[in-house]
């Protein structure tokens, strides 16, 4: 039995190669996106599942996608083995393809990366596309999700207002450029909070933007009371990045996941669950929501 892992960027040849080397092999071609298809169309409870994200345009979660393949490597033609087309993509993916082969006695014998430079494959992308399809991909490679490009365009346009009224305001400070290099930092951490799809990138935004605070309040550091509401502002921000912090950690633990879409995916599955949490049984979702909003 061979398993071959077929891995590049979109444009590298896998689609190419794949067949050729499943001739070799005699073997079937395993890609993610046929696959997920199949699933859909034939309508079992896998196609349900990867249909709820795919129909709004997310990442379907790598735990539906590895029973997607896991399952189809179990049927007849790919006994004897398969070439695996673009999977596993993740570190996840790839833990559970090895663990669920390796019970079964199976293993995968080759893995090939195809390694092509970024300016041939962009090549190759938009040479595959007529004038209007560029121009719809470009389109769908800058187009953002609704609620962010709301707040991207909130919190660009109050810091433009700001830095506006600043340049007024701060006139004659020998301190302006500290000053506007301190507003630009407090945008970028607000930028990095509203487009982030994961708690990590969350957390470094969201305590990027406690830093800047502590620095914009302090800013005339020769001040006592600047220095005291500088200092009164950090400790408050303190305690409450203590519960965010655990709520990160409890979510984390709950749903395996930091990114958004695995998370809400696991949401009917948390919401189930109980959490033993300073010495009392609590409801594990409600627990974890608190410790976030603390």
């Amino acid at each position: 039995m061979t398993v071959v892992v077929l891995l590049g960027a979109p444009g590298s040849g896998k689609g190419t190669q794949a067949p050729i080397v499943a001739r070799h092999l005699g073997v079937p071609i395993l890609a993610s996106g046929d696959l997920l298809r199949a699933a859909v169309s034939a309508g079992t409870q896998l196609g349900r599942d990867a249909d709820r994200f795919m129909s709004r345009g997310q990442l379907v979660p790598d735990e539906t996608i590895v029973r997607v393949f896991l399952d189809r490597l179990e049927r007849a033609d790919a006994r004897g083995g398969a070439v695996l087309d673009g999977f596993p993509r993740t570190r996840v993916q790839a833990e559970a393809l090895d663990r669920d082969l390796t019970a079964a006695g199976r293993r995968v014998e080759r893995s090939i990366y195809i390694d092509v430079p970024t300016e041939d494959l962009i090549s190759r992308i938009f040479n595959e596309f007529d004038d209007e399809k560029r121009l719809s991909l470009l389109t769908e490679l800058h187009e953002l999700e609704g609620r962010q490009a709301v707040m991207i365009f909130v919190v660009t346009t109050v810091s433009t207002a700001i830095h506006i009224y600043a340049c007024g305001y701060m006139h004659g400070d020998k301190s302006v450029p500290r000053f506007m290099s301190y507003l630009s930092l407090f945008t970028f951490f607000m930028l990095m909070l509203v487009t982030s799809d994961n708690l990590v990138q969350l957390f470094f935004g969201w305590e990027g933007v406690g830093l800047a605070s502590y620095l914009l309040i302090g800013f005339w550091y020769d001040r006592p009371s600047a220095n005291a509401a500088a200092i009164k502002a950090f400790i408050v921000n303190r305690v409450g990045d203590f519960g965010f912090a655990l709520g990160i950690f409890a979510v984390w633990m709950l749903s395996g996941a930091i990114n958004y879409a695995d998370i809400f995916a696991k949401g009917p599955e948390m919401a189930q669950m109980r959490i033993h949490f300073l010495g009392m049984d609590l409801p594990a979702l409600e627990t974890a929501c608190l410790l976030l909003f603390v």
